[in-house]
């Protein structure tokens, strides 16, 4: 069978599959796959592009066919030959290989690790049956297979597996013994817990904020709140119930209010109810209420955390965390009960009680106190958000909540889904007592005990959790939609004047002509007129029907959508809504909130507005964004009212749904849209996207105008799209989202000890998620961290994964940073790790000025091509501006360059936090420029591009396999995915007026990237990317590494001596075609061809590298002073091979 074809009932995910497999694992043995025909009868074919010797056997050709056949085979040899990349070192580079080979000639061990001998069953090298055919002794003998073994292997045309980097080696003996120091670990231990200090702190605190002047009017403005009416019922059904599932409307005070209900439940009601039931102070204390108590709320981005623990302070009378008041030697610090700890930021002391923080942060937690002993109370907040984080947490907490019975958790959120919740969190255990403060049975108000439970668990009661629900405001929102701003406003020409058939109407006209009614103030309308809407339209003459209102809006809306992208974000009509609102044709004076997607979609409306009269006068409008990105102290200005006079307008991303309390806002327009991150199991692809949002973010987003005055809320989307096309509820990111650092924290947190079969290990641990991942979602996660080397086959963590999981950025870029290390360039590498974690800093500007950025972008880059330095050099500016004093002057710089300068301030300082977390762990300051992990970094910014080299080997060192390929001049990508890509418009690379590389007129291009996305349709793009100047990287650093004859003639003529240049050159001193007769791949994919002595040499370079790789990674406090001579010449000559094939590959 030379022709193997599937049914076409495969779905397009499935074709990409088996396109990935077959190019994967059965190309090398002459087999390839092709879509063919279209629609419904697309199918795949797999067949054969060569014959090997072994099919013309087993095929029984006669001997004529047998020799076309050859004659075919080695026309496609010649034709592969001849397309293939070659492998360019240089005169140095071939120099360096060849002295250091003569130094250190290879030892027997290294030669059968090389041969693929005596590794052990799996450990990557070995996997293959082949043989690199080249003299390691240095004589003209050959090594251990025979000749003819050599001429059999060559002619079945075997690959031959030199190793898997960072697998093979047994790290319990990376050096004999000698070094074996257990990994260095943060040195944290749990905190001590004092409840007699805890308990004289609180007292403290208590009577001071009750001598405060501004402490009673504090508390009539908590009093209105409607959580307050629910304080007794909330404060014992806590206390009552491990878990308390809290709903409470959006306005109600929860956030809030809860935590302080919490910590004040020793006020005199209070106790005096305790000590009717019996409890002392003592008692209560232990029980972690009032005095004793110490909680952690999470929020789910860094700025609620931030800005809620102010609010809960400022309503308390005290300050955040620990403030200085007086100057001189006559300071002194005022402590309060409420701190916050988020990424890069806190602020906390000895008396905190309430702490704020993130789900990442108190995961971290985990590492130094696997019980929590420290906190009394979890409080999750915004739980319907579904992050991957507060995900991972609730699994934690489930299992923790059974061990600990005097752990309470609340669950609270405006939008719950009480019911999954409740079952989820049903645990099995002992019934306990209680009620809720109203003399009900806990059981009654929780549903705590159901018969068919019972009947389920005969041996122990299902305790289920307590649910409470909080009613809102009654501040009402007048909700529109598409259909109604786009009468009213006149957009696009969709005015009452153009619709010649409802002239007439004028009844029905009058609904849309001095205001915009919501469809409840149009029935009250028309029931002031004398009925209800739908007798009025009866009653109206002309062509509107009872159906007419509902046709009149579908004949808007197509017009609309025939002029509008629906797709996009419509920001004329954004500006048209706003100046509809401040033409006082709607009551109220407050501030306008404004969702969009991004950053993107923020800096456009910003830009328009700053050409749009009235919105660009500061005198009447303060224009400010609110982004994730912005630090912290820009993000608080949001919350400053603005002068009398002046309206606030505040452009924000989905940030602003939660937890995030304006009080001056009256107005809301809601885009619809919101940036959303999926994964694509099978394609292995994740994606970023503007999508729509679900009808509880809608509801979220509608909440924000009436938390403190009647609002109105205007959506830029249909009625009928809301009802019948919007999600109910955001699914987890569990789903949406690749898995590594969570598989990562998984073994890090010893939550799953097993393998991936066992019951204990990471695919069963995620499976008891409320919303569990797809399996293959896991088993991709896997499978990358046994290919970077963070696992081992068993997923057990290796060196490299302890330190992995200890860093605040992906896995691959943590990666980047150690190679970074051992390359030279630590500090850079850590810049640029940080900035891939983060978003681009350039602005995206308005098509009219695009060449114009495009310019500024490629002056920055210089001819670096690559994204990760052009950011490394902003870095550098603002660097060189700090030193010199005049930080000022960088605003200057990012405005005339299109650079969002917060974004670039942010990437500075997490710097910083990342250099702690190395520092943490054993690794020297990347910061030092004094010592060898810096010896290749450049902080001469004079020599501009002087260590390029290093720095994209780092990359590539990291990312792999995100790795795209073409040939000169052609504009689409391949990758080891079997995916067409191009590059993304939004990178240096992506520019119409640089085109990657047309300069240099090579034969093959290989880019890393960042992420590859997914657009609308079917097409591929990837961003974050950095052209590499020669492959040699991706062959030393990155994946499995195969060696076999590319030609057959002359293989065993091959030799390797330091003595003598096997390396034939002509006249230019470069390598002679006929010597280029070894290929070299990686992951079965990269190929190139050089001589047996090149592709012999650098195999054994790599395998030393790969030791010193684990040393370094197992003593990282020791760093390259435990090196041997050996191993740090080994590096030596990496940087001068590196070097040597960068210079020879850009002259």
């Amino acid at each position: 069978m030379n022709k193997l074809e599937l049914p076409p009932d495969l779905t397009k995910a499935e074709r990409s599959l088996m396109h990935f497999i077959v190019k994967r694992e059965l190309y090398p043995y002459g087999l390839r796959s092709k879509s063919m025909g279209s629609g419904d009868q697309r199918r795949l074919v797999i067949d054969k592009f060569y014959k090997t010797k072994t099919t013309q056997k087993s095929t029984g050709m006669d001997n004529k066919s047998s020799k076309d056949n050859k004659s075919t085979k080695s026309n496609i040899n010649k034709i592969q030959e001849s397309s293939r990349e070659r492998l360019e070192l240089g005169r140095m580079g071939d120099d360096i290989l060849k002295r250091y080979m003569g130094v250190y000639p290879p030892s027997d061990e290294e030669i059968d690790m090389i041969n693929g001998v005596g590794v052990g069953e799996g450990k990557g090298l070995g996997k293959g049956t082949g043989n690199v055919n080249v003299n390691v002794k240095g004589d003209n003998t050959s090594n251990s297979n025979s000749k003819g073994q050599q001429q059999k292997q060559q002619k079945e045309n075997k690959w031959n597996l030199v190793g898997k980097f960072t697998d093979y080696i047994n790290e319990n003996e990376i050096d004999n013994g000698r070094h074996s120091h257990p990994h260095p670990q943060p040195h944290r231990k749990p905190p001590d817990i004092n409840l007699a200090k805890r308990k004289a702190l609180h007292e403290k605190l208590q009577s001071i904020k009750h001598a405060h002047p501004p402490y009673a009017n504090m508390q009539k403005a908590r009093r209105k709140l409607p959580a307050h009416q629910y304080q007794d019922m909330i404060v014992n059904t806590i206390r009552d119930n491990r878990v308390t599932i809290l709903s409470g409307e959006t306005g109600c005070g929860k956030s809030t209010q809860v935590p302080q209900f919490i910590l004040d439940d020793d006020d005199d009601d209070c106790i005096k109810m305790d000590m009717d039931m019996g409890m002392d102070m003592e008692m209560k204390m232990e029980m972690g209420m009032g005095p004793g108590c110490k909680m952690a709320i999470t929020q789910p981005r860094r700025i609620s955390a931030i800005s809620l623990a102010d609010r809960v302070a400022s309503e308390r009378c005290e300050p955040v965390g620990k403030q200085q008041q007086g100057q001189g030697s006559q300071y002194q610090y005022q402590q309060g009960a409420v701190g916050y700890n988020v990424r890069m930021d806190s602020s906390t002391c000895a008396a905190t009680q309430m702490l704020f923080l993130t789900p990442g942060v108190l995961l971290k937690k985990f590492h130094s106190d696997p019980t929590l002993s420290e906190f009394t109370h979890i409080i999750i907040d915004e739980i319907h958000e579904r992050d991957k984080h507060t995900e991972f947490l609730m699994i934690v907490l489930k299992e923790l909540v059974k061990k600990r019975k005097d752990l309470r958790v609340v669950l609270m959120s405006a939008t719950l889904q009480s019911e999954a919740l409740s079952h989820y969190w049903s645990i099995v255990g002992e019934e306990e007592g209680g009620n809720d403060g109203n003399g009900t049975n806990r059981k009654l108000l929780s549903g705590n005990v159901l018969d068919d439970d019972k009947e389920n668990n005969s041996n122990n009661d299902l305790i289920k959790p307590a649910i409470i629900s909080i009613p809102g405001r009654t501040f009402p929102v007048s909700t529109y939609y598409l259909e109604d701003i786009l009468r009213t406003t006149g957009a696009f020409g969709v005015d009452e004047s153009d619709d010649e058939s409802n002239e007439n109407d004028d009844d029905m006209m009058d609904m849309y002509d001095n205001a915009l009614m919501s469809e409840d103030e149009a029935d009250e309308y028309f029931k002031i007129r004398g009925g209800g809407i739908n007798d009025n339209i009866d009653a109206i003459d002309g062509n509107i029907n009872a159906n007419g209102l509902i046709n009149y809006q579908k004949e808007m809306l197509n017009r609309y959508h025939s002029m509008h992208d629906s797709e996009q974000i419509d920001n004329e009509l954004i500006v048209e809504t706003m100046k509809h609102i401040d033409s006082g044709r709607i009551a109220g004076d407050g501030a306008i909130l404004v969702f969009l997607p991004g950053w993107r979609e923020i800096s456009d409306v910003m830009r328009l507005l700053e050409n749009t009269y009235p919105f660009n006068d500061p005198r009447k409008f303060l224009v400010l964004p609110l982004h994730s990105g912005l630090p912290s102290n820009e993000q608080k200005l949001v919350f400053k009212r603005p002068p009398k006079g002046v309206r606030k307008v505040l452009l924000s991303t989905n940030i602003a749904e939660t937890s995030v309390t304006f009080d001056d806002v009256g107005f809301v327009i809601d885009s619809g849209r919101a940036k959303e991150k999926n994964y694509d199991p099978h394609l292995q692809t994740s994606t970023l996207q503007s999508v729509w949002i679900s009808q509880a973010s809608a509801k979220q987003r509608r909440g924000r105008a009436g938390r403190t005055r009647p609002g109105s809320c205007f959506h830029l989307f249909s009625r009928d799209q809301h009802d019948t096309k919007f999600r109910p509820y955001l699914e987890s990111e569990l789903l949406r989202t690749s898995l590594e650092e969570i598989c990562l924290q998984c073994k890090t947190l010893g939550l799953a000890k097993g393998g991936p079969g066992d019951s204990d290990g990471i695919p069963s641990f995620l499976g008891a998620a409320l919303s569990p991942p797809h399996e293959k979602s896991v088993t991709n996660a896997l499978d990358a961290l046994i290919a970077l080397g963070a696992m081992d086959e068993d997923t057990n963590l290796t060196r490299l994964g302890h330190c992995l999981s200890h860093l605040s950025v992906d896995p691959r870029l943590g990666k980047m940073i150690v190679w970074g290390y051992i390359l030279g360039c630590a500090k850079d590498a850590v810049a640029m790790a940080v900035g891939m974690s983060y978003k681009s800093p350039f602005i995206l500007p308005p098509p009219a000025m695009r060449s114009e950025a495009e310019e500024a972008k490629l002056d920055i880059s210089g001819d670096t091509e690559s994204d990760h330095v052009t950011m490394l050099k902003v870095l550098k500016v603002l660097d060189g501006y700090r030193k010199e004093g005049r930080e000022y002057e960088f605003y200057n710089y990012c405005s005339s360059n299109f650079i969002n300068a917060a974004t670039i301030k942010m990437v500075s300082d997490l710097r910083q936090n990342i250099a702690r977390e190395l520092i943490a762990i054993g690794y020297k300051d990347p910061n030092d420029m004094n010592d060898w992990h810096n010896r290749n970094s450049n902080s001469d910014s004079s020599r501009e591009n002087s260590n390029l080299e290093f720095l994209q080997s780092a990359i590539v060192a990291g990312v792999f396999p995100n790795v795209a390929s073409n040939q000169e001049r052609a504009r689409n990508f391949g990758t080891s995915m079997n995916k067409m890509c191009t590059i993304h418009r939004s990178s240096v690379n992506g520019t119409f007026k640089q085109p990657l590389s047309s300069k240099r007129g090579q034969l093959h291009q290989h880019v890393a990237y960042g992420e590859m996305m997914k657009g609308e349709g079917a097409d591929y793009t990837i961003n974050q990317t950095t052209r590499l100047s020669s492959v040699l990287p991706i062959l030393l650093l990155c994946g499995d590494l195969s060696i076999r004859p590319a030609s057959l003639p002359g293989l065993e003529s091959a030799s390797l001596s330091s003595s003598s240049d096997n390396i034939n050159t002509n006249k230019n001193g470069d390598a002679s075609e006929a010597s280029y007769n070894a290929a070299m791949a990686v992951n079965g994919w990269i190929s190139v061809h050089c001589d047996n002595l090149t592709a012999s040499a650098l195999a054994l370079l790599r395998n030393r590298l790969d030791l010193t790789f684990h040393r370094i990674t197992s003593n990282p406090h020791r760093g390259f002073d435990d090196l041997l001579k050996m191993e740090t010449d080994t590096l030596r000559v990496l940087d001068v091979v590196t070097k040597s094939s960068f210079d020879h590959s850009n002259n």
